[in-house]
């Protein structure tokens, strides 16, 4: 198993969370700089990730390193979605201190995320048809774990420290006092898969 990950902390992370497997190797690469092992795998995996690769690279790399019959396998993990009285109990919180991030995608708006991933998959010509399906489900979380969930998410990490750390004060809270610290998210992961064409 050959595993990219162009962050130098998470590849060291990986590579100590897999030393007891030497038959995984993790280079510290993106998709996009790795020298392809053309037709050197059975299948090509992407959690969560797929996305950030230019469509003009993913697809056509994935393929290139795929043997005949080889599967492209795509998980999501769409983001968690608060419910809308949630939201609009945070929406106050936002306006002030970060009104981009002012946003709720309801089902319709997440499935139709998937379809347009599914779809760069499709339109490539490289693969056969596409096998997908999704599950939906609930979450509990504690302020404390909703917010360093919120930690983790790109748009969160791009703000600036000072304005990220009024914003989680402030939806912080918002929750102790008005969801007694415990919350319900709605959590919609997936699975994509094709064989090379």
């Amino acid at each position: 198993m050959v595993c990219l990950e162009p962050n130098p902390a998470f590849c060291e992370l990986a590579r100590r969370a897999c030393r007891a497997y030497p038959a995984v190797e993790i280079l510290p690469t993106s998709l996009e700089e790795w020298p392809v092992e053309a037709d050197g795998f059975d299948a090509v995996l992407a959690a969560t990730s797929f996305h950030w690769i230019p469509k003009e690279i993913g697809c056509s790399t994935a393929a290139r390193a795929l043997r005949a019959q080889g599967s492209l396998i795509l998980l999501w993990n769409m983001e968690l979605q608060p419910s809308s009285e949630l939201h609009q109990c945070l929406s106050a919180v936002y306006q002030r201190h970060a009104p981009s991030l002012d946003r709720r995608d309801d089902r319709q708006t997440r499935l139709a995320t998937l379809q347009a991933l599914a779809r760069r998959v499709e339109d490539s010509g490289l693969f056969g048809p596409l096998q997908s399906g999704h599950l939906e489900s609930e979450l509990s979380y504690s302020t404390e774990e909703y917010l360093s969930l919120l930690s983790t998410y790109s748009p969160y990490l791009k703000l600036e420290a000072d304005s990220r750390r009024a914003l989680f004060e402030g939806l912080g809270d918002r929750i102790e006092r008005h969801f007694g610290g415990s919350l319900r998210l709605s959590l919609l992961s997936a699975f994509q898969m094709a064989r090379k064409a």
